[in-house]
């Protein structure tokens, strides 16, 4: 039986993953490593806004805004946003 995952990419999943504070950990050693923050720099990290609510469906656009804090009192400010998809045009065959 093959095994199957869920990509990260997906909204839901990415909500599920890193948009809960409850899971903060996890995004903040995600953001340690991404970012190459030495874990003696890292101090805390807030989810700001974890609604990833789609409009229409062909302009859907997420952001989960976070806020790390690091122990030299810098905020770094992050989002992640989820492109539109791209139109395809139909093609007439001849």
């Amino acid at each position: 039986m093959a095994v199957r995952y869920l990509s990260p990419k997906s909204n839901y999943i990415f909500k599920q993953i890193f948009g809960d504070q409850r899971n903060a950990d996890i995004l903040g050693g995600f953001l340690q490593a991404v970012l190459d923050l030495p874990a003696e720099e890292y101090d805390r990290l807030t989810i700001v806004d974890p609604h990833l609510t789609p409009g229409r469906e062909s302009e859907k656009l997420s952001i989960l805004d976070v806020k790390l804090h690091t122990k030299s009192g810098n905020t770094i400010d992050i989002g992640y946003a989820t492109p539109k998809p791209a139109r395809v045009s139909p093609t007439s065959s001849k």
